[in-house]
């Protein structure tokens, strides 16, 4: 959100919205989501294991040598979609950009 004052961008404090520009604050309604949950969700969805293929990739939590694999589309269309790899021995997830 902006500032209707001088447009600068709108910070949350403590229950209202401070701009950063001219310091003024504002009483308007807002929401906080996080991205790390969104983000830990997509990471559960494409490891599940379910139908994706094993392929050979390291665990770095207990050295195993296979992982499921899932490609999934988390940013622009024009960039490379993320790689989610999932444990077949432990379970540990994680992802690959490239």
């Amino acid at each position: 959100m902006f500032c209707n004052v001088c447009s600068g961008l709108l910070l949350p404090s403590n229950g209202k919205l401070y701009c950063s520009e001219c310091k003024t604050f504002f009483s308007k309604e807002f929401t906080i989501t996080s991205k790390t949950e969104t983000k830990k969700k997509m990471l559960e969805e494409a490891t599940d294991g379910g139908a994706n293929p094993e392929v050979a990739a390291k665990c770095r939590k207990c050295g195993n040598r296979k992982a499921f694999f899932a490609f999934k589309q988390t940013r622009a269309s024009d960039e490379a979609p993320t790689k989610f790899f999932k444990c077949t021995k432990c379970g540990a997830a994680w992802r690959q950009y490239d």
